[in-house]
């Protein structure tokens, strides 16, 4: 995991294939973390759906007006385009999380299927053997295997909707239901062994790894020296690099593991990327980050200049405001007063 301001945290992040997209849900970003003593996020904004899954500890959750104090064992939803702030709470033991964000058409019905509203953002979950296995490895499988990713979300959709049947059926004083296909718990507890769903059984491989050991896309030589080869104005990679930053430019990105990320050399990614689109990678994202930051000013006047900083991606308001002024010659109250 890499130390950040508030927490240590593993988090990738992907670019959707073709296949991935034609299901109408997939996963954007995947994370998980050890939070540090006065681990605080937000207030800010997303544009997607995120699962956050309470590994261990307590947090509060706040948003417009309401706070919920949530546990370990527990779930709760980010919703898009609202504000949000959630913190570790007082007196809790260490705090970890692990969550998915996700995009597409079908995030908006699945997150509704589950029963989670802005009123009622949180649910019940058990983080056993098969549930954590199952994030572990959606992890390890973005930027890559995108068949076993597809299977292993729907895997884990189902495990959320039959917790969310049994906290209604014990609401209602009903016997909670076993699932049909999967060994109950305390055998995966018993035996040691994960217990896979038939979605798992269909194309996961025999070997994968585990949690944390992540292996990226493999690719040759010959292939990375013939993709950094290719004319910058029809190398696929670049595209791929600009709909990243699109994607992603809210989280802590570095031109240098973005190139990683393609497998071409720092000097010559900046180089091609220049010469396709007309600037340098940084002045790319700070294009994404300021164009957002504007909209945002001036389309929701009520809202704090510090929620819109962290929004698109600042750690603070002082280097938002210095940042903003340099790009449009102005601060971001002088634009909001326009």
């Amino acid at each position: 995991m890499k130390e950040y301001a508030h927490e240590f945290a593993d988090i990738r992040m992907q670019v959707p294939s073709d296949l991935q997209r034609s299901g109408g849900l997939y996963v954007l970003r995947s994370g998980y973390n050890r939070a540090k003593p006065g681990y605080d996020v937000g207030p800010k904004r997303i544009e997607c759906y995120s699962l956050h899954f309470i590994r261990s500890g307590r947090l509060c959750l706040e948003d417009k007006g309401s706070t919920h104090e949530l546990y370990a064992g527990q779930l709760f939803v980010l919703f898009p385009h609202v504000t949000y702030r959630y913190y570790i709470a007082e007196n809790s033991p260490e705090l970890s999380l692990s969550w998915l964000a996700m995009g597409g058409p079908q995030a908006a019905a699945t997150v509704e299927a589950l029963g989670l509203t802005r009123s009622r953002p949180s649910m019940p979950v058990q983080l056993d053997a098969t549930l954590r296995a199952l994030l572990s490895r959606i992890h390890d499988s973005m930027g890559g295997r995108p068949y076993q990713q597809l299977s292993d979300v729907y895997a884990l959709l189902e495990l959320l909707q039959l917790a969310r049947e049994q906290a209604l059926g014990q609401a209602s004083g009903q016997a909670s239901r076993q699932p049909r296909e999967q060994a109950p718990t305390e055998a995966v507890e018993q035996t040691g062994q994960d217990k896979k769903l038939p979605q798992q059984r269909l194309i996961a491989s025999t070997e994968h790894p585990r949690h944390g050991e992540h292996l990226p896309q493999q690719r040759t030589v010959a292939a990375a020296e013939q993709q950094a080869a290719e004319p910058s104005g029809r190398a696929p990679w670049l595209d791929y690099c600009a709909r990243y930053m699109q994607l992603h430019y809210a989280e802590p990105l570095r031109v240098d593991a973005l190139a990683a990320e393609v497998g071409i050399h720092r000097s010559h990614f900046s180089f091609a990327f220049r010469e396709r689109f007309g600037t340098s990678p940084k002045a790319y994202l700070t294009k994404l980050r300021m164009t957002k930051a504007l909209e945002l000013i001036r389309a929701d006047r009520l809202s704090l200049i510090q929620e819109i900083a962290l929004t698109v991606g600042y750690p603070d308001l002082f280097t938002f405001t210095r940042a903003f002024t340099r790009y449009y010659g102005m601060s971001p109250t002088e634009a909001r007063m326009k």
